[in-house]
């Protein structure tokens, strides 16, 4: 797994100060954790922006913080953006320690092309994107990764229950929930109104056109 580093500093401004930070191109941030006081720190947006692009919520980070020697293993708890700009407005980071489990979500990533694509029999939909698990710190996968190449046929599918076992893993999802399957491809075709139908539609125009040429002989 790719390792992620980031730098910040104790932050002296609070409350609605904090303004004045984010137009000098520093961001706030909180650290907080399980029997930790929790840190008020600041870090350069432009990094910052960068770090919780690449690292998502599911992946470790190492957060030196100024004036401590060891830095702390955390992960991205939740990111504030301006509603307007999309500019970072505020960061949370939590740190882990090596004997708690936590809860988050990972990715999954889809390998492999399912047969049913390549034979042109059906379309793949792709039902979940994420999926919870527990672990210890030290056990979080990369990705969970899904091999789509068996399925075959319109209506084969892949369950939360076929999903090769991660050691230190436990998915918090239901076994029964599809991950993805192969859905027929529907093509409509435009059905042809009936004989009957059309003679329908031309019986009032007959009509009409029978209605004129009865009062164009009355009128000569």
């Amino acid at each position: 797994m790719e390792k992620l580093e980031l730098t910040v500093n104790p932050r002296q401004v609070l409350g609605k100060e904090v303004k004045t930070l984010r137009r000098q191109g520093i961001t706030p941030v909180h650290l907080f954790g399980h029997d930790m006081e929790a840190l008020a720190l600041q870090a350069e947006s432009a990094l910052l922006e960068k770090l919780v692009v690449r690292a998502g919520t599911s992946h470790v980070v190492s957060l030196a913080v100024g004036g401590e020697a060891k830095p702390h293993n955390v992960l991205v708890r939740e990111v504030q953006r301006d509603p307007i700009t999309g500019k970072l407005f505020h960061v949370d980071f939590y740190a882990l320690t090596a004997t708690e489990k936590i809860k988050l979500e990972m990715p999954i990533r889809f390998v492999g092309e399912a047969a049913a694509i390549k034979n042109k029999k059906g379309l793949l939909l792709e039902n979940i994107r994420f999926l919870e698990i527990e672990c210890l710190p030290a056990d979080i996968p990369a990705s969970i990764e899904v091999d789509v190449s068996a399925l075959a046929q319109p209506g084969d599918s892949i369950h939360v229950e076929d999903l090769k076992p991660i050691k230190g893993v436990t998915v918090l999802r239901n076994p029964k929930d599809v991950i993805a399957k192969v859905e027929e491809i529907k093509v409509e075709v435009e059905a042809k109104p009936a004989a009957a139908e059309v003679k329908a539609e031309a019986a009032p125009e007959e009509a009409e056109a029978a209605e004129g040429k009865k009062e164009e002989k009355e009128a000569k």
